[in-house]
């Protein structure tokens, strides 16, 4: 199959949704598809032959290379079918699908259903609606879309995958200062693109004083940074963690490492006790699904999160992590407690975790997925 890949989502940007395309992009070339990527601009990056980068790094400079590329791959060699990796450029998918006759598709994440903006909320709706097939990342996505208007027959939930093969052993010589500072301790760690939907203000807050109080040797580490990248989080969340952390007194316990190479991120992932995401009701934003948590899983590291949005689609509660609902502190605490008192509890968590993350979420068997709802609208 001849893919066209539409994404302004890409590495060597970080965030899930660059580690999604990306992966999913490598998974349909291992596959034996034929892939190109039409992306946003990465100064310096390595030229790759299937992957075409615009010149200019802005939004604008970015969508009007996307129309014009896409036509000419769409006039020199006309794909199967045509992949919008956000709705981003899915107005582009609809005029390069109508005018070539090429089926289309995109993913929708959650985040991109809840936007308020005056224009985008009415914008993106009208997009949604017109698109042949949208590919939901959980459940909760999926009722999202039907929430807009989107027909049941057009959705396929098709969940994240994760790089299996990058946990099939602990990284060695890499983040040596930073696991002297939490050597001996509970690790209780955080990983992604500081936003406020993440509710790690919210857990510095009020959770980690009464874990300090119960726990002496735990500790927090927060892998990330502010998302000054992204098109929708204005919001400068690490500032304020600094702040209630010197509040506090948490000095000693709780790192904030900004952001790390994937290796350093690798070996916390092993190194830590429990994994957490405490993600809180945002307007106009939500979590649809979460990679942290398998990869998380794959390194032995059960998950404490909070029962929303499509984070039940990742962590089964009571099996392969405990959930709490939205802003329940004590729940947080408690849980977090658990995980890191129970060793038996743990250890049933972490392995069955680590069971579902590698049989059912490795990308080649998500890639499987998205080639099958594909072939739902390729001729």
């Amino acid at each position: 199959m001849k893919i066209l890949i539409l994404s302004w989502n890409f590495p060597p940007t970080v965030g899930g949704i660059e580690t999604h395309i990306s992966q999913l992009f490598e998974g349909l070339l291992r596959a034996g598809h034929s892939v190109e990527v039409i992306t946003s601009a990465a100064p310096g990056e390595k030229v790759r032959g299937n992957v075409h980068r615009a010149s200019r790094s802005s939004l604008p400079g970015y969508l009007a290379f996307a129309l014009t590329r896409g036509l000419k791959q769409c006039r020199a060699n006309r794909p199967d079918l045509i992949f919008c990796g956000s709705i981003v450029t899915s107005w582009i998918g609809l005029i390069l699908s109508k005018w070539h006759r090429v089926p289309l598709t995109m993913i929708a994440y959650g985040s991109d259903l809840v936007y308020p903006g005056k224009l985008y909320r009415p914008v993106s709706r009208w997009l949604f609606r017109r698109m042949p097939q949208i590919l939901a990342i959980s459940k909760s996505t999926r009722e999202l879309l039907l929430g807009i208007g989107v027909k049941a027959d057009r959705i396929e939930i098709v969940p994240p995958g994760v790089s299996v093969e990058d946990f099939e052993s602990e990284p060695m010589d890499c983040a040596e200062a930073l696991l002297k500072r939490i050597e001996g301790r509970k690790v209780v760690l955080s990983v992604g693109r500081l936003v406020h939907r993440k509710g790690l203000v919210e857990f510095v807050d009020h959770v980690m004083p009464r874990l300090v109080e119960s726990l002496p040797d735990v500790v927090l580490v927060i892998t990330g940074d502010d998302a000054i990248a992204s098109l929708v989080h204005a919001e400068r969340i690490r500032g304020n963690i600094e702040k209630l952390v010197r509040e506090k007194g948490l000095e000693e316990y709780v790192i904030l490492t900004g952001t790390l190479p994937y290796r350093d991120v690798v070996k916390l992932f092993f190194r830590s006790d429990v994994f957490i995401l405490p993600a809180v009701r945002i307007p106009g934003d939500a979590e649809g699904f979460g990679i942290v948590f398998l990869e998380a899983a794959l390194a032995g590291s059960p998950t404490v999160s909070t029962r929303i949005g499509g984070i039940p689609d990742a962590v089964l509660d009571g099996e392969t992590g405990l959930l709490v609902e939205p802003g329940d502190n004590e729940g947080l605490c408690a849980a977090v407690t658990r995980m890191l008192t129970d060793q038996e509890f743990h250890a049933r968590c972490a392995e069955a975790a680590a069971t579902r993350a590698r049989n059912e979420f490795s990308w080649d068997a998500i890639t499987a997925k998205y080639v099958d709802a594909f072939r739902k609208i390729v001729p």
